[in-house]
């Protein structure tokens, strides 16, 4: 199936590009080590900060371990930013930018628009970073009444990559880890339930292993309902009290969250984000998941040997 899935995919992109291996990429992503923001009125709101434009604010992003075989390939920028701005209809907010290379002392400015709900992206020769392997980029809003606002993997870099076949092989091992995992919760299961029954706790299983994030929030969405506007006039979310809610909320909250910490968290199998992005699947990604499919079959499979035994004597 892996096999016709690959064969499928490279024939599509060759008929799209007439080159198989441009049209399928796997870009080298590097994320910030550091995200500071600087000024007086910087505001934080849940993970989010804002910074206004027109004066000293400013968020300074750092990078560091950057390196490709090929120098000669272009340095791609991206970033995602919230914007709110003094004038509604406004589609493009000025912004500016200072990339610094700290090695060197060279600083490359660069002013440009960005819009709403966009992400903007920035080339640079990578023969720009003489051979360092570190980059400063300091973002901020050009007018006074502009916001801007970012989380810390609103800005990233890709430089280099490697190929679709061997991200793709990557991807395969980590969903195999999963399917594995699958296994053993169903051997788990099996030892107390019935086949029918099995089946559908697997089920179960596996799509709440995929929502676990959302799990861990129903607390939240349950309590927000209303929208207003903080000082700045940037979106803000606040909780209004409700007694059906606050009940509902006390009831449902301690066993959705112990429930979300239970079950397995399939976000560490995941690949679709980088095969849709075109993203190189880390090394990093496939040990955690495979720790973390064996740290559960340590739990599981003596439980398993547990029930089973009391089951025998029964």
């Amino acid at each position: 199936m892996g096999s016709a899935s690959y064969a499928l995919i490279r024939s599509t992109a060759f008929k799209q590009t007439g080159n198989g291996s441009c049209g399928l990429p796997a870009r080298e992503l590097f994320g910030p080590v550091k995200l500071e923001t600087t000024g007086d009125s910087v505001k934080k709101i849940g993970n989010v900060s804002w910074i206004e434009g027109g004066g000293n604010e400013a968020s300074v992003w750092k990078f560091e371990g950057l390196y490709t075989k090929d120098k000669n390939d272009d340095l791609v920028i991206e970033a995602d930013f919230l914007i709110e701005g003094q004038k509604k209809s406004s589609r493009k907010f000025p912004v500016k930018i200072k990339i610094i290379n700290p090695n060197s002392a060279k600083v490359l400015n660069k002013s440009i628009e960005i819009s709403r709900n966009k992400p903007f992206y920035l080339r640079l020769n990578g023969k720009s970073l003489d051979g360092s392997g570190e980059l400063t980029i300091v973002v901020s809003p050009r007018n006074s009444g502009d916001y801007l606002g970012m989380r810390e993997g609103s800005l990233r870099i890709f430089w280099g990559g490697k190929s679709f076949g061997y991200n793709y092989m990557k991807g395969l091992i980590l969903i195999a880890i999963q399917f594995f995992l699958m296994m053993i919760i169903a051997v788990f299961g099996s030892t107390f339930l019935s086949l029918p029954v099995n089946i559908l706790f697997c089920l179960f299983v596996f799509f709440c292993g995929n929502i676990t994030d959302f799990m861990r929030d129903i607390s939240t969405v349950i309590n927000v309902f209303e929208i207003s506007e903080h000082e700045y006039g940037i979106s803000k979310v606040i909780r209004k009290s409700n007694i059906f809610l606050i009940y509902l909320n006390n009831i449902i909250k301690n066993p959705i969250l112990l429930l979300s910490y239970i079950l397995p968290d399939f976000r560490y199998f995941s690949v679709e984000k980088y095969f849709i992005d075109g993203i190189n699947i880390p090394f990093k990604k496939i040990f955690m998941g495979f720790g973390y499919a064996v740290l559960y079959t340590i739990v599981c499979f003596p439980l398993s040997f547990i029930v089973f035994k009391k089951k025998e004597v029964a």
